[in-house]
């Protein structure tokens, strides 16, 4: 007489017990091939961002380091440090100026980042950083390309009867007028590049880029002109869906779509960790470290970035 009301009373329990573990069973088998499946893609964008840390892998330019010794003897040996430099800085201040000024406590005087050159010559062309501070840097060597004698109809300039940068600015000021928002002044930002090939008299095909704000005229011969550490960079500062759905709208789709996997892994490997009680302590111990660390790092990089 008993076991019935037993029985009705644990089968709730049981079915939500079921559901449970239905549901985390989707959750990992969903954890598992969502990562099967941009693995390659994960690598990929990987990659490409790990080859802005390091310049030098597949790189194309031969790598030269300058040392103190180099820059000794030179104005780079002696050069001010981000300190000294300062100092100089206020007290070219205070010379011009009609009240005086010192230096704060409130930053440390730093330089931003390193001061980046380029040497052109007729056997290599060179980029070279400098690290103020350090009295240090690095100069990249490539072999200067082979020179390409400019065709005659390609002219330095094109100037046409309505510039495309002016009517696109004429076009956005209007627009803002319209909204009740008109503007005291528009400026063209970053205007793109207008690319065609063109075919010459001869038979030779040119990759001509005009520019639509200054409108210069680049022409240089048909052909491939991307080297492995360009083609992944530029791989990686892709951004944006265009207009048209190509392959760089698939591209812009993968980085939408591994940014949500990894929100994704986040949250399905918490529920995953918290299904084993016996490692409950010792991943809440990672856990807290992972978040005091993050916390650390976005402080530190908004004091840098900010100031």
């Amino acid at each position: 007489m008993t076991t019935e009301p037993q029985s009705r009373v644990a089968r709730p329990s049981s079915r939500a017990r079921v559901r449970y573990n239905a549901g985390m069973k989707l959750v990992r088998r969903a954890h598992m091939y969502v990562g099967l499946f941009l693995v390659p893609f994960v690598l990929l964008y990987g990659l490409t961002a790990f080859l802005f840390n390091h310049p030098d892998w597949f790189s194309d330019r031969s790598v030269r380091l300058i040392t103190t010794q180099d820059a000794a003897g030179t104005s780079l040996g002696s050069f001010p440090n981000a300190g000294e430099l300062s100092a100089q800085v206020i007290q070219a201040i205070n010379q011009g100026g009609t009240s005086r000024v010192s230096l704060s406590t409130a930053q440390v005087p730093a330089y931003s980042r390193d001061l980046a050159l380029t040497a052109k010559g007729a056997e290599a062309e060179q980029v070279i950083f400098l690290e103020l501070e350090a009295r240090t840097g690095s100069v990249r060597s490539a072999p200067a390309p082979k020179p390409v004698s400019r065709p005659a109809w390609a002219r330095a300039s094109v100037p046409l009867d309505s510039p495309p940068a002016e009517v696109a600015r004429t076009a956005v000021a209007a627009i803002l007028k319209k909204w009740g928002r008109g503007p005291d002044e528009v400026k063209v930002r970053t205007p793109p590049e207008l690319i065609f090939a063109v075919e010459s008299d001869d038979g030779t095909t040119w990759r001509a880029a005009y520019n639509l704000q200054t409108e210069a005229l680049t022409v240089r011969p048909w052909g491939p002109d991307l080297s492995t550490r360009r083609f992944l960079t530029a791989m990686h500062l892709a951004c944006r869906y265009p207009s048209q759905i190509n392959v760089q709208w698939c591209w812009a789709a993968i980085v939408d779509l591994m940014a949500v996997a990894m929100v994704f892994w986040g949250f399905s490997g918490l529920f995953m960790w918290w299904q084993m009680k016996s490692l409950r302590r010792l991943g809440a111990i990672v856990l807290a470290a992972s978040l005091i660390g993050s916390i650390l790092v976005a402080i530190g990089m908004h004091g840098l970035i900010g100031r």
